[in-house]
Parts: structure tokens; C-alpha cells; sequence
């Protein structure tokens, strides 16, 4: 059976690696939420509508 090791400069590109995936997520996230809630925001819109793109 081989192992082989990882050097530490490919734990560190891995490292990065999550923490971009991360990053991205969480930018998106916040894009489509603002799509989503922001109209709410700017125009006022039906009660029923405002309650439903909030949720």
C-alpha cells in the first residue's frame, strides 16, 4: 500500500481552495437574496406580496 504526504504547499492550496468556495457561497447568497428581498425594499408593494418575497 503507498501513502504519499502532502506537503504543506498543497495543504495551503487546499486551505484556499475552501476558503474561496466559502467565500463564493456566500457572496451568491447574498445576491439572490438581495433580488429577491431588495424590490421590497425600494417599491412599495401589495402586503401580501412583501410578505411572501420576505419569506
Amino acid at each position: 500500500m503507498t501513502t504519499t504526504r502532502q506537503g504543506r504547499a498543497e495543504r495551503d492550496a487546499i486551505t484556499v481552495e475552501i476558503g474561496y468556495a466559502l467565500f463564493s457561497a456566500c457572496f451568491l447568497g447574498a445576491v439572490i437574496f438581495g433580488a429577491i428581498a431588495g424590490p421590497t425594499l425600494v417599491w412599495s408593494l401589495p402586503a401580501v406580496v412583501e410578505e411572501v418575497l420576505r419569506t
